[in-house]
C-alpha cells in the first residue's frame, strides 16, 4: 500500500509534467502553423505566377498579327528572357523568386544607361530628391560670408590726426624746442595724434621774422603723446595670433554681409537757394522741438532728402551736394570770428587749440604751453601751419544753437571742430574716424580725396585708427574741391584726407555725431546687468562645472570631436539664450539716456521762451524786501517743457532722479551729472509732462500719488525754478489782452 504521501508526491509529479507539456506544446503548434503558411503562400505564388503567363500569352499573341510585333520584341529582348526563369519559379521559395525579378531589372538599367544619361545632360537640374548631390551646387560661397566686393578694392590708412576729431577728445600735449617750417603743409589734428608742441621760449622771446629763420632750422619729427581713445591701434594685428589658437566652437552660422558699399559715392548738384533756420534760437510757442531739429538737418543735407539719407547713405556711402550758393552757410562761422575768439578768450594751446603740419609722409603739432595769443598763431598760419579749433560751441552762438539742435534729432551727442588751413598745405596724414562726419565748407575750397574701408573689420569701426601713408591706402573713391556753401558727408571707418589749392586758404566746420552708439554698446550695458540676475534667480547659472571639463575644453582641445566637448557648448549655447530673458533693457536705455543727457548740450533760448521763465521776472527792492512783479504759479496755470530731451528719470538704488542738461556747460563734461531727486510720488506728474509734449498741461492735471495729492503746484514750483518748464504766457502780464 502506497502511503498518502506517497500518492500526493505522484499527484504533483503528474501535474508538473502536465504543465511542460502545455508549456511546450504551443511553440510546436506555432511551428506547424508557419510551415502551414509558407506552404500556403507557395501555393499562392504559384497560382501568381502561372495566372501571369496566361496573360502574357494573351497579350504576346495579338501582337505577332501585327505588322509591328518584330519591332517591338527584339527590342523588349531583356523582358522576354524573364519568361523562361519565371518556369522555374514554382519549385523555389518566394526569396529564389525575388532574386529570379531583380535580375532581368538590372540588365534592363543597363541597357537603359545610356538614355538615362542623355536625359540628365539635357535637363540636369530636373534632378529628383533622391538624386540631389553636393556638386549640384557649382557656386561657392565667399570666405568671409558675402563680403561687398566695394570693400576689398582699395585700402585705408590707420590714423591718429583726423580732419574729423571729435572736438570732445582733448590731446595731451608735450613741448617741441623748435617751431615748424614756413614749408610745412597745414591741417588738422586728430585726438588720436601723437603730439610734439614748441618749447614757449621760442615762440614767446622772438619775434615773428626771427621764427621765420628759425623755422627753416626745424626738423620733422612725429608726434608725440595723443589722447587714449583715439590712438588706439585697429584690432585687426590679433589676427596674426589667432591663426596660432584656433578655437573651434559649434559651427557657425555665416553672418550677414555688410551693407554694401557703393564705390563712388552719390554726388548732388543744386543751385536752388533756400534760407536756413539758423536765424531761430529755438521752437516756436507750442511746437515740438524734435521737428525743428528735423527741419534743421534736412536743410543742411538739402536737397537730398532726409528719408533718402537715412534709408541709402547713412552709414554706407559718402554723400557730396554742390550748392554753387557761396552764402549758404554765411554767418555760422567765419575766420573773423576766429581772431575775435583768440583776442578775447583764454584759449589754451592743447586743451582748445592745435596747430599742425603734415609734410612728408609726417604729423607734427607744434603746441607751446599756455594761452593762444592771436599774432602767434597767425604767425604759425603764415607760417604754413594749419590750426584747428576745438569745441567751437563755446565761443561760438551760432555753432551752440545748430549742434544742440541737432542732438535732438540723432538721439547723440553732436560734436564740431574748426579747421583753417594756409593754401597748398596738409595738415592731417590720412587716417578714418570713429564718427559719421558732416564737412562744411564756410571759406576757401579744399581738395577732399577718400578712400573705401580696406576690410570688414574697418567698415564701421568704434575706434579712429592710426596715420596711413599713401601706399597703404589704395585709390581714392572721391577726389573733390569743395567750395563754400558745400557739404561732404562720410560714414566713419572712411579714409580721408585734404589739401587746399594753392592760391586760397581753407575754413570749413566738421560736425560729428554717432560716437559708440552702436547696437554693441548698447548690449555692453546689458549683459552685466542681465549675468548678475540670472545668477541670483536661475539655479542653473550656478551648478558647479563638469569636473573633467578642462580635459576637453580650451585652445588646446579646440580640435577634439567628442561628445563631452559637444555637450559643453551646447550648454552654453542654452544659458546664452536664457539670458537673453534676464537681460534689463529699459535699465539699459536709461543709462544710454543719462550719459546722453550728462553730453547734451544746453538748449538755446529765445527771448519769447525767457520770458516766460524763471529767469526774465522782474525784481526790485522797495522798503527793505525784494519783490517781483510775476505772477506766482496757480493750479490755473498751463506749463510746457522747454525741449522734449531736456531731462530723463533714472531710477537709482531707491530714489528717483530727475537728470537734464538745462545747466550743463558749452564745454563737453565741463560739469558733473546734473540732477535732482523727488519723492516716488511725484514721477507720474514728470512722466506725465514728458509725454505730453509739446502741449501746455494745467498744473491741476499733474497725477500725484499718495500723499501728495493736492500738492501739484509745490512740484510745477520746483520744476520752473530749475530752468524746466515754461508757462503758456509771459508771469509778469496781468491781462488777457497783454498776452
Amino acid at each position: 500500500m502506497k502511503s498518502a504521501f506517497a500518492v500526493q508526491k505522484e499527484k504533483a509529479q503528474k501535474s508538473q509534467l502536465q504543465l511542460k507539456i502545455k508549456l511546450a506544446t504551443p511553440g510546436k503548434v506555432s511551428k506547424a502553423k508557419n510551415k502551414d503558411k509558407k506552404a500556403g503562400s507557395r501555393a499562392k505564388s504559384e497560382k501568381i505566377t502561372a495566372a501571369s503567363k496566361a496573360a502574357t500569352k494573351k497579350k504576346d499573341s495579338p501582337k505577332k498579327s501585327t505588322p509591328k510585333s518584330k519591332k517591338t520584341s527584339e527590342k523588349g529582348k531583356s523582358v522576354n528572357k524573364q519568361s523562361p526563369k519565371a518556369k522555374q519559379s514554382p519549385k523555389k521559395n518566394s526569396k529564389d523568386a525575388k532574386k529570379v525579378d531583380k535580375k532581368p531589372s538590372a540588365k534592363s538599367n543597363k541597357a537603359s544607361k545610356p538614355e538615362k544619361d542623355a536625359v540628365k545632360k539635357e535637363s540636369p537640374t530636373k534632378a529628383g530628391k533622391g538624386s540631389q548631390t553636393k556638386k549640384a551646387s557649382p557656386t561657392k560661397q565667399s570666405p568671409k560670408g558675402g563680403k561687398s566686393p566695394s570693400l576689398t578694392k582699395s585700402k585705408s590708412p590707420k590714423v591718429t590726426p583726423k580732419d574729423t576729431k571729435q572736438p570732445t577728445r582733448k590731446p595731451r600735449v608735450k613741448n617741441q624746442k623748435k617751431t615748424p617750417s614756413p614749408k610745412v603743409p597745414a591741417g588738422k589734428k586728430s585726438p588720436s595724434a601723437s603730439v610734439k608742441s614748441t618749447p614757449t621760449s621760442s615762440s614767446k622771446k622772438t619775434s615773428p621774422s626771427m621764427r621765420k629763420k628759425l623755422a627753416k632750422e626745424v626738423t620733422n619729427k612725429d608726434s608725440g603723446s595723443s589722447t587714449p581713445s583715439r590712438k588706439r591701434k585697429n584690432s585687426t594685428p590679433a589676427s596674426k595670433n589667432s591663426k596660432k589658437l584656433k578655437i573651434k566652437l559649434t559651427p557657425r552660422r555665416t553672418n550677414p554681409s555688410p551693407p554694401k558699399r557703393e564705390e563712388s559715392p552719390r554726388i548732388v548738384n543744386s543751385s536752388t537757394p533756400q534760407n536756413g533756420p539758423l536765424g531761430k534760437n529755438g521752437p516756436s510757442k507750442g511746437r515740438d522741438s524734435g521737428t525743428e531739429s528735423a527741419l534743421l538737418f534736412e536743410w543742411l543735407i538739402s536737397p537730398v532728402s532726409p528719408q533718402n539719407f537715412f534709408d541709402n547713405l547713412w552709414e554706407k556711402k559718402p554723400l557730396l551736394v554742390r550748392r554753387h550758393k557761396p552764402q549758404y552757410f554765411q554767418g555760422l562761422f567765419t575766420t573773423v570770428e576766429f581772431n575775435k575768439i583768440l583776442k578775447e578768450n583764454d584759449v589754451q594751446y592743447g586743451k582748445h587749440l592745435d596747430v599742425t603740419t603734415y609734410t612728408d609722409g609726417k604729423r607734427e603739432t607744434h603746441n607751446p604751453e599756455g594761452r593762444a595769443h592771436a599774432p602767434v598763431v597767425w604767425d604759425y598760419f603764415n607760417n604754413g601751419c594749419s590750426v584747428r579749433l576745438l569745441n567751437p560751441q563755446t565761443y561760438s552762438a551760432k555753432v551752440w544753437k545748430l549742434l544742440s539742435t541737432l542732438q535732438e534729432h540723432f538721439g547723440s551727442f553732436c560734436g564740431a571742430n574748426v579747421y583753417l588751413t594756409p593754401g597748398g598745405t596738409q595738415g592731417f596724414a590720412p587716417h578714418y574716424d570713429d564718427i559719421e562726419a558732416f564737412i562744411l565748407q564756410l571759406e576757401g575750397r579744399k581738395r577732399w580725396r577718400l578712400y573705401s574701408p580696406r576690410s570688414d573689420n574697418e567698415v564701421l569701426p568704434r575706434m579712429s585708427s592710426e596715420n596711413f601713408t599713401d601706399e597703404e591706402i589704395g585709390v581714392p573713391i572721391l577726389d573733390t574741391v569743395l567750395e563754400e556753401g558745400d557739404v561732404l558727408y562720410f560714414p566713419r571707418g572712411y579714409i580721408h584726407q585734404a589739401t587746399p589749392p594753392s592760391d586760397t586758404h581753407s575754413l570749413h566746420l566738421t560736425v560729428s555725431t554717432c560716437q559708440k552708439n552702436t547696437w554693441g554698446d548698447f548690449m555692453e550695458k546689458c549683459l552685466h546687468g542681465a549675468l548678475q540676475t540670472a545668477m541670483e534667480e536661475d539655479l542653473n547659472f550656478r551648478l558647479s562645472l563638469p569636473r573633467d571639463f578642462l580635459n576637453f575644453m580650451g585652445v588646446v582641445n579646440s580640435d577634439l570631436e567628442e561628445d563631452r566637448r559637444t555637450a559643453f557648448i551646447s550648454k552654453i549655447g542654452e544659458l546664452f539664450q536664457k539670458l537673453a530673458s534676464y537681460a534689463p533693457i529699459d535699465v539699459a536705455a536709461d543709462k544710454v539716456g543719462m550719459n546722453l543727457i550728462h553730453s547734451s548740450l544746453p538748449p538755446v533760448l529765445t527771448d519769447e521762451e525767457m520770458s516766460c521763465m524763471v529767469y526774465t521776472t522782474n525784481i526790485s527792492f522797495e522798503n527793505g524786501e525784494f519783490v517781483s512783479d510775476a505772477n506766482i504759479l496757480s493750479e490755473e496755470t498751463e506749463i510746457q517743457l522747454i525741449r522734449r530731451g531736456v531731462l530723463r528719470l533714472i531710477t537709482q538704488e531707491d530714489e528717483i532722479q530727475v537728470h537734464h542738461c538745462v545747466e550743463n556747460s558749452r564745454v563737453y563734461h565741463g560739469k558733473p551729472c546734473q540732477f535732482f531727486v523727488i519723492p516716488p510720488e511725484s514721477a507720474p506728474g514728470v512722466e506725465f509732462l514728458i509725454r505730453q509734449y509739446p502741449k501746455f498741461v494745467r498744473v491741476d492735471d499733474l497725477p500725484l500719488e499718495g500723499d501728495l495729492q493736492g500738492k501739484e503746484v509745490e512740484l510745477a514750483s520746483l520744476l520752473f525754478e530749475k530752468g524746466l518748464i515754461r508757462t503758456r504766457y509771459p508771469l509778469h502780464t496781468d491781462t488777457e489782452e497783454e498776452r
